[in-house]
């Protein structure tokens, strides 16, 4: 009987998220609209129910206090969930909260990891911000830079590790 739980789990799972991307593009329409209160009532059950497009978006909504009390705390949350996930945008934002220490202490080697996942994606924001922090460090540090590599970033990326 376990099996057979977990089989149709999986099976509403593949037919669910189809759903749930439809219905996170009607949250992204009233958010981009200024209609906060129906892009929340759409995104905070998705969000709940592991959607990352929601998730992100809730992030947004969260981080930026539009439709909401602003709220560090949450965007992270939710940015978090959703760059676990692998959203790109979501990776971004959180990189540009924790390189500001909004809702979190400030860490320029945290944002640098949030960035790098980031741009692996093609995100651009996440790229330049790169540029800016590599250009930043060799001016400004004779510490050696480190390779990072293995299974957190899919490709090689040169970080600077405090020592």
């Amino acid at each position: 009987m376990r099996n057979a739980n977990v089989v149709f789990a999986i099976v509403l799972i593949m037919f669910a998220s189809p759903a749930w991307s439809d219905d996170s593009q009607k949250g992204f329409d009233a958010y981009n609209s200024a209609d906060y209160e129906t892009a929340l009532a759409v995104w905070q059950p998705l969000a709940e129910a592991g959607d990352a497009g929601s998730q992100f978006g809730l992030g947004q909504m969260y981080g930026n206090g539009f439709g909401v009390m602003m709220d560090d705390a949450l965007a992270i949350k939710w940015y978090g969930q959703a760059a676990e996930q692998g959203h790109g945008q979501a990776q971004n934002n959180l990189a540009i909260m924790h390189q500001n220490g909004w809702g979190v202490p400030q860490s320029d080697v945290e944002a640098i990891k949030f960035f790098a996942l980031a741009a692996e994606q093609g995100i651009p924001e996440a790229m330049s911000a790169l540029g800016r922090f590599y250009a930043w460090i060799s001016r400004t540090t004779t510490t050696p830079f480190k390779l990072i590599s293995g299974s957190a970033l899919p490709m090689n990326w040169i970080i600077w590790m405090p020592p």
